[in-house]
């Protein structure tokens, strides 16, 4: 069965509708191990959906009779346990996903040096200073003031359109720090477009935070987004 096809039909037919990913989960492997694959709505499947995680991480926990497990993603693994209800009711994941790595070259992203830290990429902006993290899925995170809607499309469309310099697309995100223990998140994914909600961005703009000093990696912190947090 070719499980992308029919997923970049469905949504296709859900234009309007459904913009996220869709995330399926595949036959168990080893013990404690199942496959999980994410298509995005235009057919792309990424190497990562951290989001799409939790929630297959759930069915595949219930299903398989399990409190821990290893996932299988497209290039990387992760690893998922049922935790403590956030709230009354509340079914809850913790999940351990990576590693992130700072080698442009391996998304590839041309022309900028072997690593982006903290500075603008000129052909994106001549002001805004982003840095380059894969978690595997590659992410330009930017630090700003306050989140510009119309420019963070017309950078995302620029990254989206697979120039010669970025021929794999990236998602692009503007993180805004309510203070310091809480960030906004505004991201656009790649394949999908402005997103309420994306849990690799989440997770890169944080490890982007304390890579850059601007907060620590040994304190908890709230990640907010349109979605929720």
């Amino acid at each position: 069965i070719d499980m992308t096809a029919q997923v970049s039909v469905m949504l296709k037919q859900a234009k309007g509708v459904l913009t996220v990913p869709s995330v399926a989960l595949g036959p168990k492997g080893r013990d404690g191990q199942y496959l999980v694959r994410v298509v995005n709505a235009d057919g792309s499947e990424p190497e990562t959906c951290l989001n799409g995680l939790r929630c297959v991480a759930r069915a595949g926990l219930e299903a398989l009779g399990l409190d821990t497990a290893t996932v299988r993603l497209k290039t990387s693994e992760a690893e998922v346990a049922r935790d403590a209800d956030l709230a009354p009711g509340v079914y809850t994941v913790r999940e351990t996903a990576g590693p992130a790595t700072l080698a442009v070259a391996d998304w590839p992203l041309h022309g900028e040096g072997e690593q982006i830290i903290d500075r603008p990429i000129a052909r994106l902006s001549p002001t805004l200073a982003f840095t380059a993290v894969a978690i595997p899925n590659p992410h330009l995170i930017a630090f700003v003031d306050e989140v510009d809607e119309a420019e963070l499309v017309r950078i995302g469309a620029i990254c989206e359109a697979a120039p010669d310099w970025l021929p794999n697309r990236a998602n692009v995100s503007f993180v805004h720090m309510r203070n310091d223990r809480e960030v906004y998140v505004r991201t656009f994914e790649r394949g999908v477009g402005l997103t309420n909600a994306c849990g690799s961005a989440m997770g890169a703009s944080i490890f982007v935070a304390g890579l850059t000093g601007r907060l620590p990696f040994d304190q908890p912190i709230t990640v907010r987004n349109r979605g929720g947090l």
